[in-house]
């Protein structure tokens, strides 16, 4: 069973958006699942300063994050490596 290495994401919320993913709009990353303890590839759709207003400990305010597929749906891979619902006033388009 994998099992999520809490170092290996420490060392992610150190690096910049540009570091993680580089420049290319149409990148799809590599997004963990705990339901089924695995990772699935998401296209990246945009990047997104986290500006305040949830009470979470996966985000950190003035962080840049990327906003994955399905366009319908404003989710964003947070510190936990998952994609997850934000609410997107809370957050400000970088690019």
């Amino acid at each position: 069973m994998f099992e999520k290495n809490p170092e290996y994401f420490r060392k992610l919320e150190s690096k910049t958006f540009e570091e993680l993913h580089g420049n290319n709009k149409d990148k799809y990353i590599k997004v963990y699942q705990s339901e089924s303890d695995s990772y699935v590839e998401k296209k990246v759709i945009g990047k997104y300063k986290y500006i305040g207003g949830e009470s979470t400990s996966d985000l950190v305010k003035d962080k840049v994050y990327c906003r994955v597929e399905p366009e319908n749906e404003f989710r964003i891979i947070d510190g936990s490596g998952e994609d997850y619902l934000y609410v997107p006033n809370n957050f400000e388009k970088v690019e």
